[in-house]
């Protein structure tokens, strides 16, 4: 009895290890990759947990994973859930990224600018969790488009003028002449567009707009399925919050507001709690809507 004991504990320890063992991943930060689920793991409720944080299946038997811009390098365990059971599925090894430093102008800073972009910064974070809050029935169903008419999968790389990722670095200097330095990541890219109309790229819901100190004006759309676009630097906002827009609908103009350095449009996708490459999420999403 203890002999059996033992040799299905045996057998049980080896088959977790080499699933383990065999499904390994590697993905940089600010990247989009996808898994393969088991094909007995066909049932959507089926779906991975790593980095705390869950990941459905967008298509069968196949999951969408976002590392986020700032994820700790490292070695993430990856849990199966089914039945609302997890079990070990394998692991994921996060690289650094390779990103541009990038210097900008020195600022005046008051305490009043100061109280502002904290506030402003906490109420994108606010807005970037409330869309399966208030829109629980909100799922992605349509092909994300780009946000500019100009653009396509061909040539949108060709617009870009920051990508995702650059490190900028800004001397703050404050009214008693005290200096620091303020270093932030760039959590989207910037496209070249002098003054010309942003498209949604997906239907959704604008659960923020406004007016700040860094991004300028902006939107904020939810799009359903725990996944955001935000659009900034614009020089008019024709959406409003709360508002139900259409895809390819008209929702701003692009301009140079905020801490612009010239006419651009800042995009970016929050997807699964992470802020990754907009353009490499197209890239990979769209082939499963087709």
């Amino acid at each position: 009895m203890k002999r059996n004991l033992v040799r299905c504990f045996l057998i049980a320890f080896f088959s977790v290890f080499t699933i383990c063992a065999e499904n390994t991943y590697t993905a940089k930060q600010a990247s989009v990759i996808l898994i393969d689920l088991p094909a007995q793991t066909a049932d959507t409720s089926v779906f991975l947990i790593i980095f705390r944080w869950p990941f459905y299946q967008v298509a069968a038997n196949r999951v969408l994973v976002a590392v986020d811009v700032e994820q700790e390098p490292g070695i993430y365990p990856i849990s199966l859930v089914q039945n609302l059971r997890p079990r070990p599925f394998g692991q994921l090894t996060v690289r650094k990224g390779v990103f541009p430093k990038i210097n900008l102008p020195r600022i005046y800073v008051d305490s009043q600018k100061k109280v502002r972009l904290e506030e402003e910064e906490s109420a994108i974070v606010q807005a970037l969790g409330s869309g399966p809050l208030l829109y629980p029935s909100q799922q992605l169903k349509d092909r994300f488009d780009y946000p500019l008419e100009k653009l396509s999968a061909d040539n949108v790389r060709s617009y870009v003028s920051d990508g995702i990722g650059s490190v900028r670095t800004r001397l703050r200097v404050w009214p008693d002449r005290r200096k620091e330095w303020h270093t932030a990541v760039h959590r989207g890219v910037d496209l070249k567009a002098r003054y010309e109309n942003v498209k949604a790229i997906n239907p959704g819901m604008v659960v923020l707009t406004g007016n700040y100190l860094a991004e300028g004006q902006f939107i904020v759309i939810y799009h359903g399925s725990d996944v955001y676009s935000l659009y900034m630097h614009l020089s008019k906002i024709y959406a409003l919050t709360e508002q139900y827009v259409a895809k390819g609908e008209i929702i701003a103009q692009s301009g140079e507001s905020g801490n612009a350095t010239g006419p651009c449009l800042h995009f970016a996708i929050r997807a699964f709690g992470a802020s990754v490459n907009p353009l490499e999420f197209i890239e990979i999403y769209n082939p499963f809507l087709e």
